[in-house]
């Protein structure tokens, strides 16, 4: 941080997860006064719609949906929001549909096309029906494992490169 030079510090989670002592340590990094902003909320689900909020204050057309329980297919989906300009919205995919407050997230940021990072398994058949119930074009990059998983979101979001080399250098 001291290298960084940060002007702004968003801290992700509420005090449960980061503690205030923490927060209060990272002002030290940034110019006063202190640009240290914290979303929270009640649960992970509501956290990422907060960032959202934050991170697109004009909207996007595209969020990726992954699932908010396990982290593989939202961290897949991270580089490839990036290169689409979309968000990441983590989900509970084990929902039979969306809930209101996912749908509502999407209609506030001006979302038109969802795409689901992962298969079924991640985030349910009947969410990804509900999702296109309610007005929006969904697509779903998924595989027959996490890693296939992985390759695919990658694939359709960088589709020029024709491979990627592994290890350590």
């Amino acid at each position: 941080l001291t290298r960084l030079q940060p002007k702004r510090i968003v801290i992700v989670g509420g005090t449960a997860s980061i503690s205030e002592l923490v927060a209060t340590t990272l002002a030290g990094f940034v110019p006063a006064p202190a640009d240290v902003v914290r979303i929270a909320g009640a649960d992970r689900f509501a956290v990422s719609r907060a960032l959202v909020d934050l991170g697109f204050p004009q909207g996007t057309g595209t969020m990726i949906l992954a699932s908010g329980w396990t982290f593989p297919d939202a961290l897949s989906a991270g580089a490839a929001a990036a290169e689409k300009k979309a968000g990441v919205l983590l989900v509970n995919g084990d929902l039979a549909s969306p809930d209101e407050a996912t749908l509502t997230a999407l209609r506030h940021a001006g979302v038109s096309r969802v795409e689901i990072a992962g298969g079924p398994a991640s985030v349910s058949s009947g969410f990804e029906a509900g999702l296109t119930a309610a007005g929006f074009a969904v697509t779903r990059v998924g595989g027959s494992d996490r890693f296939a998983a992985s390759v695919n979101i990658s694939t359709d979001a960088f589709p020029g490169i024709g491979h990627v080399q592994t290890g350590v250098v």
